[in-house]
């Protein structure tokens, strides 16, 4: 009922109507559909909010599907096999809305066969001069695909991105994200 299009947004519903009503075409105006709990109708401005905030629930009620993004995956500094965590790295677009940075649990589609994995979104702290980007440790999956696109979805907000003292406090707490995406995407 809000839709608008043309020049300075003059077209509108009624406006269709009246074009095309000597047309014998019907327009079918839906009324906007209320976002769960607030005041404000579902439109992207709520689902880029909610998206930004974290909120990934509410995203993916609102859409109908996952947040996600679809990029290609690019080499990094190859440090997660040595800590025994591949990673697939992707830059985020510029042009998209973007989750807080921190741990989710993801899927990822390579070549049309979805996987379950664990991801970040950050700079790792932990380690000097990193860049901002997506990181995704894809469960049951080693191999090499640099270049390629894949989609990667955001099922859950994990945790926040924390500095760690020393390697082992990371490999530790990655263990443990791991075992909190698995228990999260089992009921996905």
């Amino acid at each position: 009922e809000n839709f608008t299009f043309g020049a300075k947004g003059l077209g509108n519903p009624t406006y269709m109507k009246q074009v095309l009503a000597d047309k014998h075409i019907q327009v079918l105006v839906q009324p906007l559909l209320p976002c769960d709990g607030l005041s404000t109708p579902i439109s992207s401005t709520e689902i880029r909010k909610a998206i930004g905030e974290g909120r990934l629930e509410d995203a993916t009620h609102w859409l109908g599907r996952p947040f996600q993004f679809k990029g290609t995956v690019i080499k990094g500094d190859q440090r997660g096999r040595t800590l025994g965590f591949p990673t697939l790295n992707l830059l985020l677009p510029n042009e998209m809305a973007t989750p807080p940075d921190g741990v989710y649990a993801n899927r990822v589609c390579i070549d049309g066969t979805w996987y379950d994995g664990v991801g970040n979104i950050g700079d790792n702290p932990t380690f000097k001069n990193q860049y901002h980007r997506c990181e995704v440790h894809v469960f049951n999956f080693d191999q090499d695909i640099y270049g390629k696109e894949v989609i990667v979805q955001f099922i859950s907000y994990l945790r926040g991105e924390v500095k760690f003292n020393n390697l082992q406090d990371l490999i530790d707490q990655m263990k443990v994200d791991e075992e909190q995406a698995l228990a999260v995407l089992a009921k996905v």
